[in-house]
């Protein structure tokens, strides 16, 4: 959606952030290995030994993750990438406990019998092991989470370029399907992000709008601020701030300012994606619907004129008896019209204001009836 230049830099923001976490939760690691002598009870060595079993950990950790997933799990073979990761976890142990032995022996064969001793090692190993296997299952999560996500980004993103519709869940917990051309706009309500349909339908899910950026395809939809993403087909008119879209099949339309610090790039996207016939299009269908309102309205108005002449010339005698005196109280018109009663002249008049005739100026002890 933008430039080139901006992608790299928030690529570069991102792969930053990333790699800041991953050095924090290793310097952690280390300085909990170096601190706490549980981590391999009974046989703290050295910081420099503490230091080097981080080392080994890192090692078979971001071996994993970098060559062992992405080439034998994500390929399917699975059989040879957990062999290959057991073998890892029993060496990898194995040579932490050479590392260690010694100073075991050292610390404990002088109250240990030899049996006791060999036992004391295969406990230490099983240990070191198992917690080489924790930081390993800890990534291995991590990394399955990740690419569960992707494959479904993925595959929503394939059924919105092959069919032109996305999947939406439902609040009934059920996927549907529905078409790109049917969405006006999508926003954000807590934590949900909401679709609104054209037909004045809207579907709710819980999913990040960032995860709609991922799956529409970018010639269709623009995302003007934090909590809104709208479709080019439905706008009508845009400025340096605001953009206007169709939400309905009426007509109705609605506003959005855009991002704060991204307005001259957002109106670079509109003016890039959205053509001329489209806001020709939907200009008419906004000027379409306020004609109809108006047209409609004209139409009410003469309707309720003709009720009001068809009712006979007593609305005439009530008409031009308020001309003649402005400001006149309804008490005074039913006394110079006592042939009419005074629940008819109540109804006339509130006809009469209602078809913007006459209006009632003033407090209601002081004011009156004038002509318009």
């Amino acid at each position: 959606m933008f430039s080139l230049r901006e992608n790299l830099s928030m690529k570069f923001l991102n792969n930053f952030k990333s790699i800041a976490s991953h050095v924090f939760f290793w310097m952690a690691t280390s300085y909990v290995f170096t601190n706490y002598s549980f981590l391999r009870p009974g046989c703290h060595i050295s910081l420099y030994i503490e230091i080097l079993c981080v080392a080994m950990i890192v090692a078979i950790v971001y071996f994993n993750k970098f060559l062992l997933f992405p080439k034998l799990y994500l390929k399917g073979e699975y059989s040879v990438y957990w062999s290959i990761n057991i073998f890892l976890l029993l060496g990898i142990g194995f040579i932490e406990l050479q590392l260690i032995k010694s100073a075991i022996i050292q610390l404990h064969e002088s109250y240990l019998t030899p049996k006791e001793l060999s036992n004391y090692l295969v406990y230490v190993f099983i240990l070191v092991s198992l917690r080489y296997a924790a930081f390993f299952a800890f990534f291995y999560i991590i990394s399955i989470n990740k690419y569960t996500k992707h494959l479904f980004i993925q595959q929503q993103k394939l059924i919105a370029v092959e069919n032109k519709q996305i999947v939406i869940s439902s609040t009934a917990g059920k996927e549907i399907l529905v078409p790109i051309k049917s969405i006006t706009y999508i926003t954000v309500e807590g934590k949900y992000s909401i679709v609104h349909l054209v037909n004045e339908q809207e579907y709710k899910q819980i999913k990040p709008l960032r995860d709609f950026d991922n799956i529409l395809p970018e010639h269709l939809f623009l995302h003007i601020n934090r909590n809104t993403i709208v479709l080019y087909d439905y706008v009508c008119e845009y400025d340096a701030t605001h953009v206007e879209i169709i939400v309905n099949n009426n007509g109705n339309t609605k506003k959005f300012s855009f991002y704060k610090h991204n307005k001259e790039k957002i109106v670079n996207e509109l003016k890039k994606y959205v053509t001329d016939d489209t806001l020709h299009r939907n200009c008419e269908i906004k000027r379409n619907r306020s004609g109809k309102k108006s047209n409609n309205n004209n139409a009410l108005l003469r309707n309720k004129r003709n009720e009001i002449c068809e009712i006979n010339e007593n609305v005439a005698q009530v008409l031009e008896t308020i001309r003649t005196k402005p400001n006149i109280f309804a008490s005074e018109i039913k006394s110079k019209l006592p042939h009419i009663s005074e629940r008819t002249i109540d109804n006339y008049l509130k006809q009469l204001k209602n078809l913007g005739l006459i209006e009632y100026k003033g407090s209601l002890k002081k004011g009156g009836y004038f002509l318009i």
